[in-house]
């Protein structure tokens, strides 16, 4: 706790009791004592004391801010960090209670101690969503300077199911609640404009994450756009169900805020943006996350083409619609400068087809479950710079047709830059002796593996040692194998040693 710098006391404090009738008043306390005093009252009350004298405002916020409300946290833990701050309708537990948005408030009348806060992360009301943006708007009002911010509002329509909850959510709101809700947004997204990055804390990024959406009354017969300013001081942007971003009265604002940004990091979660994305150009963007059923892939395509900073690609899910013609807005030599892609076999065999494509990829991971023929047009037709390759070995190796492929018409043996395998095991995956040999039997066709990662290793203790010594046997050239995060150097003319990494 920062110490207590003694204000010099004068009787304005005090009024005209002073000394009138000898007994002790509450500002002759020490401060030790007063901090008892406050440490049983409310947040609410804690400011009304805050603000009645120069002491009070000290002993009040100094010790409500910096007090230790709960028990050591674990080392590793991270919701604990003081420079993060969690506000709002987050679950209590014993370790751990969220600040109100009565905090910010705090902060801004707190004249001696104030928290420094490089994350924060809100999570709002639906029934008193204008007056928490109220509280917040104030404090982005004061362009605090923040690494990154968190905005998860507490409904929103998407994609994923939520259509029929959100109308019901809606209807249960009266016309002036919708409005109201409205006006307390767009008052968010203009406050949000006037956060500034932390240069220092992590030079110059500023990450921000929109969740969920609120009631509006974004279907009135006429409704003007949002015409606030512009959004664009992000670096990395996340999208998470937040559709009431890309609704009439705001998506421009979206779009035009994006493009205006030095945006590096993008991730789209369920949100329909997918006839948009044709409008969007982010000339900084490295990293796609995606995870959409509301984008086709002919959309990402395109988009992606257009973009040839990309450096790294996640493409957990996108929309089931097939696209035979999807290659189409594939150009070739495109994406040279991308290294990682995560994606399903399907991602991969559209843009593998087209020549010159991905051409300086060295990671790559294979989502779901493919089949061996479009897995051996893959591996055939990745580059020679792949040297990290994640299959889902424990799947393949339960089909005949995988094992009984025969050796000329596998592509595995030319890999030969291929230096590590990742392998994921499903959870509840039981690890018997002849799935063991299988999954030895499909590394050992990769010539050149040094290294093979297994994670989650679920139940390891009753099976790693008999996988390390079937490794040891057919798969000489691998040296080391990696249990969650445990490394076990392969010394083939030594025993296992182990090392946490």
């Amino acid at each position: 706790m920062p110490t207590l710098k003694r204000i010099k006391r004068d009787h304005s404090d005090r009024g005209d009791q002073s000394t009138r009738d000898g007994s002790p008043k509450l500002l002759d306390l020490p401060n030790e004592i007063l901090m008892l005093i406050f440490s049983d009252i409310t947040e609410r009350d804690i400011i009304s004391v805050g603000s009645l004298c120069r002491r009070f405002n000290q002993v009040a916020f100094n010790h409500h801010f910096f007090r230790p409300s709960h028990p050591e946290p674990a080392p590793d833990s991270f919701i604990h960090d003081p420079s993060t701050f969690y506000v709002g309708r987050y679950r209590s537990t014993p370790t751990f209670s969220p600040w109100t948005f009565l905090t910010f408030q705090a902060i801004r009348l707190a004249l001696f101690a104030k928290p420094k806060i490089h994350v924060l992360n809100t999570r709002f009301s639906l029934s008193s969503f204008p007056a928490e943006v109220k509280q917040i708007t104030k404090y982005f009002d004061t362009k605090p300077t923040l690494h990154s911010v968190s905005i998860e509002l507490p409904y929103g329509p998407g994609p994923a199911g939520l259509g029929f909850q959100w109308r019901n959510k809606r209807d249960n709101l009266l016309p002036e609640e919708l409005r109201n809700n409205r006006l307390a947004l767009y008052d968010l997204l203009r406050s949000l404009t006037l956060i500034v990055a932390d240069s220092v804390y992590m030079g110059d990024e500023l990450m921000m994450d929109f969740g969920q959406g609120i009631p509006i009354d974004d279907n009135a017969e006429y409704l003007p756009p949002y015409d606030g300013p512009l959004l664009t001081t992000p670096t990395f942007v996340t999208f998470s169900y937040c559709c009431y971003l890309f609704l009439p009265p705001i998506l421009n604002w979206t779009i035009n805020s994006l493009n205006a940004s030095r945006i590096r990091r993008l991730v789209l979660e369920d949100v329909d943006i997918g006839p948009h994305l044709c409008e969007l150009q982010l000339d900084s963007l490295q990293d796609v996350v995606v995870r959409s059923r509301s984008i086709t892939q002919m959309q990402l395509n395109d988009f992606l083409c257009r973009h040839t900073s990309l450096i790294a690609l996640i493409i957990f899910r996108i929309s089931s619609e097939e696209s035979p013609d999807a290659n189409i807005a594939i150009h070739e030599d495109a994406l040279p400068k991308v290294e990682e892609v995560t994606a399903p076999s399907s991602f991969f065999s559209t843009w593998l087809s087209v020549p010159g494509t991905l051409a300086g990829l060295r990671d790559v991971r294979l989502e779901g479950r493919p089949s061996t023929d479009s897995l051996q047009f893959i591996l055939s037709h990745l580059p020679p710079t792949v040297s990290t390759l994640h299959l889902p070995l424990c799947y393949l190796s339960e089909t005949d047709e995988w094992l009984s492929l025969p050796a000329a018409e596998r592509a595995e043996t030319h890999l030969t830059g291929i230096r590590r395998l990742d392998m994921g095991l499903p959870i509840g995956w039981h690890m018997t002796q002849q799935r063991m040999s299988r999954i030895v039997d499909s590394v050992a066709r990769f010539p050149n593996v040094r290294s093979l990662s297994v994670w989650p290793a679920t139940d390891r203790a009753t099976w790693a040692t008999e996988f390390l010594a079937m490794l040891k046997d057919r798969c000489p050239g691998v040296k080391e194998t990696v249990f969650d995060f445990e490394r076990l150097m392969c010394d083939h003319s030594t025993d296992v040693a182990d090392e946490t990494i």
